[in-house]
């Protein structure tokens, strides 16, 4: 006897026949992903009330066939021992049956994407084994049955794409066994129960497009085994929790079209498996994390319409994104594919490598110009030779010389017998024999014979008048000219110094 029968996936239309009870060992019957119908006028699906007579049957499956029609009471006349139930994308209408909680062994139900409307029968609280539950995409209106907390062994439970309004129950956080919970776009509203974040098991969190809010920081830190997390399109305010960079196993993180500020947690460079990522159309301040360069498996990464600044990082997963993961945060820069201004850095990077390379260039022809220049001055500044010797001495050091009193140097020279005085001065220009020569030799001003600065007659007597007046000088640690340094004595003739010099001392 037929015992499984599996046409699904092909090309089959026409009507589904009402002779399938004569099938009375049937366990399996599987017709999904065809083109078969239901009566035109009626579109009564009396091929259930045919297959109540197959009291093994345990699998039916008639998805995505154009069935239409409402579901029938006699749904509850099926096999009690019924633990798979399919009809979804059939375009059903109407209620739910409440004799659908006469399947008490049933352990998946799934009638999604079709039109069914009303409120979710309270009946199906009565399925204690139900495993998996899927009505997302219809109309069902109404609160989320607090009766579904007491599925104890649920482990999916998708009501997305509804039109439920009310709170989301914190008793779902008592569902342990939980690891599917998609609730997103419906009209809930409440904050989000603090008790979800109990479900430690769970893989798949979707909330978004609700109106719920935050009364605390999501802490969704022990929630070890989560793969995706949406939140999106919420009233969620306040910092991102730090804690979301602890999930090392989480692929898919969406928190965009919220009202979120502060910074991007730092932390979020530890979410290493993350493959979807989305923060956009929020209040989001400060820097792109340089940690989410770690993220090499990121794909899909976007901050747009938010208040970012700084530099987008450049290095990792970065160079493959577009201009749309950045758009409208005015205070972002980077390169120029992305549409942005570039940043002062880059600018001030950019300054100085050219004033590196000007240095490294100019330098050496600037450092050649700068020392001729400097010769030049040191030569035009160095002091002039002089042909005559120094009017002033420094005389502190004259402290220290011997003195020689006139007695000693009377005695010395035999009271200064010209025999003993050197040969040096205007006696030079005396020949052997010569005592006296008439000459147009200057002397040194100052100490020169008044008899030869007037006549220009020279002998040896004027070398001893010099003689005798730097033996003044040396005593007395006076100078002559000393008076006259500050004049241009050059301008004097002998004459004039000797009326200077003499007639003051005459008077």
């Amino acid at each position: 006897m037929l015992k499984i029968l599996d046409i699904h996936d092909n090309f089959f239309s026409g009507l589904i026949p009402n002779t399938l009870g004569n099938l009375r060992q049937l366990q399996a019957f599987q017709v999904a992903e065809n083109h078969l119908t239901t009566e035109p006028v009626t579109h009564e699906w009396t091929f259930l009330s045919s297959l109540a007579n197959c009291r093994n049957l345990k699998h039916i499956d008639v998805s995505s066939n154009p069935l239409k029609g409402v579901l029938p009471t006699y749904i509850g006349n099926l096999s009690i021992i019924l633990v798979k139930f399919y009809a979804s994308d059939c375009e059903l209408k109407g209620n739910i049956p409440t004799e659908i909680g006469n399947l008490s062994s049933m352990f998946s139900l799934s009638l999604g994407n079709n039109r069914l409307s009303g409120s979710i029968p309270t009946a199906i609280g009565g399925l204690r084994n139900l495993q998996g539950l899927y009505l997302s995409s219809n109309q069902f209106r109404g609160p989320i049955l607090e009766s579904i907390c007491g599925l104890e062994r649920l482990d999916s439970l998708y009501l997305s794409s509804n039109e439920l309004h009310g709170p989301v129950l914190p008793c779902l956080g008592d569902m342990l066994s939980l690891r599917h919970l998609s609730l997103g776009s419906n009209r809930l509203s409440s904050a989000i129960p603090s008790t979800l974040w109990n479900l430690k098991d769970i893989l798949e969190l979707d909330l978004s497009s609700n109106y719920l809010n935050n009364s605390q920081a999501l802490d969704v830190g022990d929630l070890r085994s989560l793969l995706y997390l949406n939140l999106s399109r919420n009233l969620l305010t306040g910092d991102i929790s730090s804690t979301i960079g602890g999930l090392l196993t989480l692929l898919s993180l969406d928190l965009s079209n919220n009202k979120l500020h502060g910074h991007i947690p730092e932390s979020f460079g530890g979410l290493l498996s993350v493959v979807f990522l989305d923060l956009s159309n929020n209040n989001l301040s400060g820097f792109i994390p340089k940690s989410l360069e770690k993220l090499s498996s990121l794909n899909h990464f976007n901050v747009s319409f938010n208040r970012l600044e700084g530099e987008i990082p450049t290095n990792g997963c970065f160079p493959n994104f577009s201009s749309t993961s950045f758009m409208n945060n005015s205070a972002l820069c980077g390169p120029p594919r992305l549409l942005l201004p570039p940043c002062k850095n880059n600018i001030h990077n950019n300054s100085k490598m050219m004033i590196l390379h000007a240095l490294r260039y100019g330098l050496p022809s600037i450092g050649i110009v700068i020392l001729l220049i400097v010769l030049t001055i040191m030569y035009r500044k160095r002091p002039s030779r002089s042909t005559s010797l120094p009017i002033k001495d420094d005389l502190s050091s004259l402290k220290t010389w011997r003195r020689i009193s006139h007695a000693q140097l009377s005695q010395a020279t035999d009271g200064f017998e010209e025999s003993n005085l050197l040969d040096f001065g205007i006696a030079k220009l005396l020949g052997n024999g010569d005592v006296m020569k008439q000459t147009m030799t200057l002397a040194t001003v100052g100490y020169m014979a008044p008899e030869f600065g007037s006549t220009g007659i020279v002998s040896i007597k004027c070398d001893v008048y010099s003689y005798g007046i730097v033996s003044n000088q040396h005593q007395t640690c006076l100078i002559k000219m000393d008076h006259h340094e500050s004049s241009n004595t050059s301008d004097h003739t002998i004459l004039d110094f000797i009326k200077l010099e003499m007639v003051p001392e005459l008077q």
